[in-house]
């Protein structure tokens, strides 16, 4: 991911046997002015705890008017596309999810993302987003 230059979080869990990848997009939707400014007047940067739904918020006013519908607003501005989505898995396990050089066997939980973008879409936050955090791709040996 870092050779194509694709931004992610990265969760290492138990001890290594558990990977967790998030590719994210949010720095570069920052950059191209595509963030709306409410979401970055939180102040918060989405990484691999926020996107995993551990919700840092610095404002007391923040704290008191985040909702559901602000977490999922936050999550999508952080979502690749499902085109996005299909490169990263392809970049990382080959075509049809195959089992990398590795030795690693992957496991993308596909209702997950699809529960996410349901979610997203009901919120108004674009049909095509997939939130990041549900649609995490975990490896393990």
């Amino acid at each position: 991911m870092q050779a194509a230059n694709m931004p992610h979080n990265m969760l290492i869990a138990e001890c290594g046997s558990r990977v967790f990848l998030w590719p994210q997009r949010y720095a570069e939707r920052q950059a191209r002015g595509e963030v709306p400014d409410h979401l970055l007047d939180i102040g918060v940067n989405p990484a691999v705890w926020e996107i995993s739904g551990h919700m840092v918020l610095k404002r007391v006013q923040d704290y008191a008017e985040f909702t559901e519908a602000s977490a999922w607003e936050l999550l999508a501005a952080v979502s690749l596309s499902e085109d996005q989505l299909a490169a990263a898995e392809g970049m990382l396990f080959g075509v049809g999810g195959a089992a990398s050089p590795h030795g690693f066997t992957p496991h993308v939980d596909s209702n997950a993302g699809k529960a996410a973008s349901a979610a997203v879409a009901e919120h108004g936050l674009g049909g095509k987003a997939m939130a990041a955090g549900a649609a995490a791709v975990a490896c393990s040996t």
